[in-house]
């Protein structure tokens, strides 16, 4: 009697001890998206707009800092932090295949400042998103009145 009482206060201790078997993992599992970004740009009024070939996403993860617009450093993968000479190079990159989409993907959750460069018109432009689910797609229609600056046009 003695000896089983102990066997059962032993097996008690070790289903505390080592937990009852049970799946969870304190870390939960880290999630993942995709972004995809159809580009165009104006080519002429005959034709209008074209698949940005050859053009350049890139994802930025949003660090609190402040960036300057450069449209040379947008081209080559990386914002200039304001006031200082300290640039940041990209997280994810990606190029627009011949119908003009770039897609990114594996991206884990969070914010991030989603660079648009196009290589059609010699422009980029930007904007902040937050990835939070398994897939987001945008459109960004290069016009030529933001040749060389981001004037604000639409995504």
């Amino acid at each position: 009697m003695k000896r089983k009482r102990i066997t059962g206060v032993l097996a008690v201790l070790m289903l505390l001890a080592f937990g009852c078997g049970s799946d969870k993992s304190e870390d939960p599992e880290p999630q993942f998206g995709s972004v995809e970004v159809r580009m165009s740009y104006f080519y002429n009024d005959f034709q209008g707009y074209k698949p940005d070939t050859g053009a350049d996403i890139y994802l930025f993860k949003e660090t609190g800092k402040k960036f300057i617009n450069d449209w040379i450093d947008y081209r080559i993968g990386t914002l200039r932090v304001e006031g200082t000479e300290e640039k940041v190079k990209y997280d994810f990159a990606a190029e627009a295949d011949v119908s003009g989409v770039a897609k990114i993907e594996n991206v884990p959750y969070g914010k991030y400042i989603l660079v648009a460069a196009s290589k059609g018109r010699f422009t980029y432009s930007k904007k902040s998103i937050e990835i939070n689910s398994v897939s987001q797609s945008h459109v960004k229609n290069f016009g030529y009145r933001s040749e060389f600056s981001d004037i604000g046009e639409v995504w």
